[in-house]
């Protein structure tokens, strides 16, 4: 993780893109990542996840690529729910929403993606 931080820095440092928005971005991309890690791959190092960063004048888009199955976005819990707030985990999600502008999840038969969309100002 310390590897995808550092050069998600240097990345974002390198195109301008302001301290507090550099933030919000890599907490989404570090979310997405462990995720794909944790749920994805279910921890397996015979597994990979892929980042993938495309920047244009109008958008940053990331996509993180496990080997897992999917998920259904609309079906987890809320963590601010009063039954999920002394939950452990279930807030990754929420706070991709919250930093990107956009959150899609692909699946097909090769595995899952996670794109995530961060409009430029």
């Amino acid at each position: 993780m310390e590897q995808v931080k550092a050069f998600l820095n240097d990345f974002l440092r390198e195109h301008d893109f302001d301290e507090a928005e550099a933030e919000d971005i890599l907490v989404a991309a570090q979310e997405g990542v462990t995720n794909a890690i944790i749920h994805g791959n279910n921890l397996s190092v015979q597994k990979c996840v892929r980042l993938e960063l495309y920047l244009n004048p109008s958008q940053l888009k990331i996509v993180v690529s496990d080997n897992g199955v999917g998920f259904d976005m609309e079906s987890l819990a809320d963590p601010t729910d009063p039954e999920n707030r002394m939950k452990s985990n279930g807030r990754g999600l929420m706070f991709i929403r919250t930093f990107m502008d956009q959150v899609m999840n692909q699946t097909n038969g090769d595995g899952h993606k996670l794109v995530m969309i961060r409009n430029r100002v």
